[in-house]
């Protein structure tokens, strides 16, 4: 080093000693509670509720919560209902005939009662219904406090002593007169009651004294004179009640007990005022006094004051006058002018390590040296302070000795016990700084920097290879830090801010390439990350490396394969990632623009917000330390959040979820019998199908903090996720449904539901099953008749074409009789005369008449025969058709002996013509055959029968001298063919004719086959 000096306390450091003097005087000052014994402080979260919040004035005169924790709140003007969210003015009403100026009370079985000028009203939460239960003859000018409920009876007393006894089972009423009320108390503050009742005793105080009263007897036990607290008597409490005294300028807090008739001072207040309030159940005990509130300790002088996140008294604007606890112990603290404030019990365990003044805490680098019981903290323009780990400020170092320049530090690194190197910005040397002698000593860096370049005011904090955070990485310098020394390496970095070591690489980001470098041979191998918007922070678990960008959380190997990309799309808070912590189990903490999450192995969020205890929502780049007990640190804009994640919750979450609203069609659904929270069924017409869901949560903490989740079986096939407060709205076919809805901290995907109501939406009358049912049965009915018409008029017509084709077979029948009997016989004549003729003139050369005579006898005989053959049945069977052909062909053979006639092929199976279709098939068959016989000369003629596909073929082929068809208009011989045609085209038949002159013909007979 070039040169080493030391420093001693200058004139400047006197300043900063008597300023740091100063100031942690006056903070430990603020600290310490007014009773002088009480020493433990809890930092609690404070939530303040005023007119701007929604509440109706900014004085509240009492407060209490019904069975569903609904906190009921009155006004000088009116009635207020509190969900923990929102606030509903509550009208007048049946059973509510005034709202001005009222008491409640609420007893052990959840009923709530309301004092008012008019007289008592029941209310029941289930039913949200109200029941007048005391009507007075004459309104009260001041409204009649409740004394409490005693055996079943419900006391209240008005300001001029009349006592009214109300049978809660019987309701029935008594009415006295308290004898020893006095007559000239006018003035409302000087008459309090304690509010309970205990062994049928109770306290109240009139003027300045305090009485013990016989509620049964209706006598005073006994009379404690000149107290102070006029303007609220806290509860009895088994026979002892606390109060307020004066002693020359003193306030005591004293207790008196009416058994042994004895007073003593719990504690001496160092403030005048006369306000106090009190507050116990069997688990905890509370009071307040001139703004600060206390819990009671197991003995006098153990008090813990209750402070604010930022460790300052709960309220320094109003003062309490009353205490208040929900079901779930959340406490509701009633101030004079300032509306009320709420503590939730159930808060996150966090510390806040900071100063006083806006931005005084500025944390840009830590050092956790828990070992000496320090707590370093480098901040931006204001100095070094230094915590022990109860949250005490124990040195604040503003400037360097010798130096002007407020003191901004980049890095603090702990070199030896006591002594710690500091790296401040917008320097070119390190200081190592000895804690216990309080010197500094300049360390110089090598190579030194050049060109006016300097150290930045961020850097990451690294662990080298054998686990010592010895050294930083501040925008492109490596700096290697030791007692004696700092050595300073280059390592580029365009748009990134960390680094890490892994193995024998440093790892950094640069110019939208993750960068490793060999430390030793300086050899390089990128790997690109888009898409980041730059790198603030980098860790490594000696495995994977996890990168905080801009754009959220990378997660790579070490050969550069990005293993998961975590951003607003999968629930993160905020992308841009200051600062990232890894768990040995695995889990990230990170902190962002919006508070710290935790990011499970799971990828499941947990968000810490400043509602929750955190310095700010806005945390600093590389601002994080882990302590070897598993303290985590995180620097922010105002200071340090410190956390154990093992134990970050303070105690198990209770939740209740209840409905708030439901409204049906834009009106809010009204039940005779439950109220909206108390209802588990709703029953709906069709056209009621626009529903709207409000619900929240109820637990000891603040509702607002807790991520809600819903879903409609019969609709969502998952949980959907709510942020905040909102409502849920669906539009509903008829049917039947389960809206179900869950809170917890964190997303579940498998959460089981905390409420759930049934929604039956009925359907049209048309739509209902009895309809569908009796609609169907008609239909049934209505189609029977028809089929049975239509199977009526089918069977009469079938059977009237079964008579008429049963006629006509008759009439073919009689006409093939008389066909055979007349024309038949005659040609059997003509037949028999001709060949008797032929035989007379034996030996003599017939004629050709007498040849054609004789073949025309037979043609008409054997043309009678099948006209016979086919009125004789309905159908006939292909074979039946094929048979007739080749009969014909076997008789024409014994007349032309010369010819060579030939049958191949079968009929098909199963195939069925009609008489008629028969006929022509036969017909359109003998004419061809014919043809070939008497006019083409052959001397062989085929026919041959086969089926295809979708047809039964004949072909007639022969071998004659062929012919040509005559166009139109020519005369032609060919009668015989155009008869063909035409049985062809009647029958529906395709007809095909092939011939040239001199080469013989071929006809060809397709017959469907359908």
């Amino acid at each position: 080093m070039d040169h080493i000096f030391t420093i001693f306390c200058s004139v400047a450091c006197k300043k900063t000693t008597f300023n740091l003097q100063k100031f942690g005087t006056i903070l430990l000052l603020s600290l310490l509670p007014h009773f002088g014994n009480a020493q433990m402080i809890e930092r609690v979260n404070i939530f303040s509720y005023n007119v701007n919040e929604g509440l109706l004035q900014s004085h509240v005169n009492d407060i209490a919560f019904d069975k569903y924790n609904f906190a009921w709140l009155s006004f000088e003007n009116g009635i207020q209902k509190f969900d923990g969210a929102n606030f509903t003015n509550i009208p007048l009403q049946a059973g509510l005939p005034d709202d001005k100026n009222v008491r409640f009370l609420s007893d052990s079985s959840g009923k709530m009662y309301f004092s008012h000028p008019l007289g008592v009203s029941e209310y029941d939460a289930y039913t949200n219904t109200f029941t007048k239960i005391l009507k007075y003859d004459q309104p009260q000018s001041i409204t009649p406090h409740f004394l409490g409920v005693y055996q079943d009876i419900l006391y209240v007393c008005t300001n001029e002593g009349n006592l009214y006894a109300i049978h809660l089972t019987e309701k029935n009423i008594q009415h006295f007169n308290l004898p020893f009320w006095p007559k000239n108390i006018q003035n409302n503050s000087n008459i309090s009651f304690a509010g309970n009742i205990i062994n049928g005793q109770t306290v109240l105080k009139i003027a300045n004294n305090i009485y013990l009263i016989d509620i049964l007897k209706r006598v005073i036990l006994h009379t404690i004179p000149n107290t102070l607290s006029y303007y609220y008597i806290p509860q009895f409490q088994y026979s002892k009640i606390r109060y307020l005294v004066s002693k020359g300028s003193q306030i005591l807090l004293t207790e008196y007990d009416f058994i042994t008739k004895k007073e003593k001072v719990i504690n001496e207040s160092k403030s005048t005022s006369l306000r106090f309030a009190e507050f116990y159940n069997k688990e905890k005990k509370y009071f307040s006094h001139a703004n600060r509130f206390y819990e009671y300790g197991n003995k006098p002088g153990t008090e813990i004051e209750y402070v604010n996140l930022q460790n300052t008294i709960i309220d320094d604007q109003a003062e309490i006058y009353k205490i208040s606890i929900d079901h779930f112990g959340n406490i509701y603290l009633l101030t004079v002018n300032s509306g009320f404030r709420v503590i939730f019990t159930n808060h996150y365990n966090l510390k806040y390590f900071g100063v006083p003044g806006f931005r005084e805490a500025f944390t840009t680098s830590l050092c956790i040296d828990k070992k000496e019981n320090r707590i370093l903290v480098g901040t931006f323009t204001n100095g070094l302070l230094i915590f022990d780990s109860s949250q005490k400020l124990v040195k604040h170092i503003k400037i360097l000795p010798g130096q002007k320049k407020a003191l901004s530090i980049t890095a603090i690194v702990k070199v030896n016990d006591d002594e710690y190197i500091i790296l401040p910005s917008s320097d070119t040397k390190g200081y190592l700084y000895n804690y216990k002698t309080s010197r500094f000593t300049t360390v110089n860096i090598t190579p030194p920097f050049h060109n006016d370049i300097k150290i930045n005011y961020y850097g990451n904090k690294l662990i080298s290879k054998n686990g010592e955070p010895a050294w930083v990485y501040i925008n492109e310098y490596l700096f290697q830090v030791n007692q004696k020394s700092i050595k300073k390496y280059y390592y580029p970095s365009k748009g990134g801010m960390a680094g890490v070591f892994l193995g024998k690489y440093f790892i950094r980001f640069s110019n939208n390439n993750i960068v490793f470098s060999d430390t030793s041979s300086q050899v390089e191998k990128e790997f690109p990350l888009l898409n980041t918007g730059g790198v603030r922070c980098m860790k490594t678990d000696g495995t994977y490396i996890y990168i905080g960008s801009n754009k959220g959380v990378f997660k790579m190997d070490s050969l550069g394969n990005v293993l998961y990309h975590i951003g607003k799309n999968e629930g993160l808070p905020d992308e841009s990632i200051y600062a990232l912590h890894i768990e040995k189990n695995g889990d990230l903490w990170c902190s962002t623009n919006k508070g710290i999450f935790q990011l499970n192995t799971a990828h499941k969020i947990l968000q810490i917000s400043r509602e929750d205890g955190l310095q700010e929502n806005e945390f600093n780049t590389g601002a994080v330390e882990a302590a070897a007990d598993g303290e985590l640190f995180f620097g922010g804009v105002n200071g340090v959040s410190s956390f154990y994640p093992s134990q970050v919750y303070a105690k198990e979450d209770k939740i209740e979820v209840i409905f708030t609203d439901i409204k049906v069609n834009n009106k809010s659904y009204a039940s005779d019998t439950a109220a909206i929270w108390a209802t588990k069924k709703i029953k709906l017409s069709y056209k009621e199908s626009s529903l709207a869901f409000d619900f929240i949560a109820r637990f000891n903490g603040n509702p607002s903090f807790l991520l809600y989740q819903h879903r409609m079986e019969g609709v969502d096939n998952a949980w959907i996720q709510s942020k905040e407060l909102q409502t849920v709205r669906y539009f509903l076919q008829p049917g039947k449904y389960k809206f179900q809805v869950y809170a917890s901290r964190l997303f579940d995907p498998k959460a089981k539901p905390l409420n759930e109501i049934i929604i039956i939406i009925s359907p049209p009358f048309w739509e209902t099953w009895w309809f569908i049912s009796l609609l169907i049965l008609t239909s049934l009915g209505i189609l029977f008749v028809i089929i049975s018409r239509h199977q009526k008029n089918k069977y009469n017509k079938k059977l009237a074409v079964l008579e008429q084709e049963n006629k006509l077979q008759q009439e073919r029948d009689k006409i093939s009789k008389d066909l055979h009997d007349s024309i038949g016989a005659y040609a059997n004549v003509v037949l028999y005369k001709t060949e008797i003729l032929q035989k007379e003139n034996e030996g003599i050369k017939s004629s050709s008449t007498v040849n054609d005579l004789k073949y025309a006898s037979r043609d008409i005989i054997t043309s009678l025969r099948e006209n016979i053959w086919a009125l004789k049945k309905n159908s006939f069977t292909a074979d039946e058709c094929l048979l007739r052909m080749k009969n014909f062909v076997l008789n024409l053979s014994r007349y032309y002996p010369d010819i060579q006639f030939k049958i191949t092929g079968e009929a098909p199976e199963d195939k069925q013509l009609h008489y008629q279709n028969a006929l022509h098939a036969v017909r359109i068959i003998q004419e061809a055959i014919t043809n070939a016989v008497k006019h083409a000369k052959a001397t062989k003629v085929l026919l041959n029968s086969y089926a295809v596909a979708d047809a039964w073929i004949f072909t007639v082929s022969d071998n004659g001298q062929g012919f040509q068809e005559a166009g139109p208009g020519e005369d032609t011989e060919a009668y015989g063919i155009e008869n063909m045609k035409y049985r062809a085209s009647e029958a529906g038949f395709h007809l095909k004719l092939s011939s040239l002159p001199g080469e013989g013909s071929t006809i060809t007979l397709s017959i469907p086959i359908l």
